[in-house]
């Protein structure tokens, strides 16, 4: 990779960071409405961003508290995408069992729940608001903007333009 490019490329990491730390008090007034409403997802409108969506996820604290924000975090990216139309299915299989041990009858089920979401390239840009941890539950407010995901596109073109992405995969919860 070209050390140019390469330099150009974290400049404009940290010019989408650095655009990114304040947040636009537009989301702000739409978030606080949001949340004053019981709400989890309200979308808004100012002429410089355009067309923005706040959201809000929570997660209950079981393991790390940063495990319950990521989680968190994705349940609020799931309501964008939901609020936006995107292409979702989700599979749940529930099984009961039940044995019978000296007398004692034993019954144990399982739950399992499979949610799939085809939004491709419509979360890039989603920025964090707010996060709130009460002890038992982490919530998480975040919100896209138009203008973040524009620039997302421009730094994702960037990165097309200087070769092979190679492949990442994931496992997890």
């Amino acid at each position: 990779m070209n050390n140019f490019k390469l330099i150009a490329l974290i400049l404009a990491c940290i010019g989408v960071t650095a655009a990114s730390a304040e947040v636009p008090q537009p989301v702000v007034r739409v978030a606080k409405e949001m949340q004053s409403d019981g709400a989890e997802v309200r979308a808004g409108f100012s002429k410089g961003l355009g067309v923005f969506i706040v959201a809000s996820g929570s997660a209950r604290i079981s393991g790390t508290k940063a495990g319950a924000k990521e989680r968190a975090r994705a349940d609020a990216k799931l309501k964008i995408a939901t609020f936006m139309g995107a292409q979702i299915s989700s599979k749940t299989r529930s099984e009961v069992s039940e044995s019978s041990v000296n007398g004692c009858v034993e019954i144990k089920e399982f739950f399992s729940s499979v949610t799939e979401v085809d939004v491709k390239q419509l979360l890039k840009g989603v920025q964090d608001l707010s996060s709130d941890d009460d002890g038992e539950t982490v919530t998480v407010v975040v919100y896209l903007t138009t203008k973040a995901q524009d620039k997302t596109a421009e730094l994702n073109a960037a990165v097309n333009a200087m070769g092979d992405e190679g492949t990442v995969r994931a496992v997890g919860e």
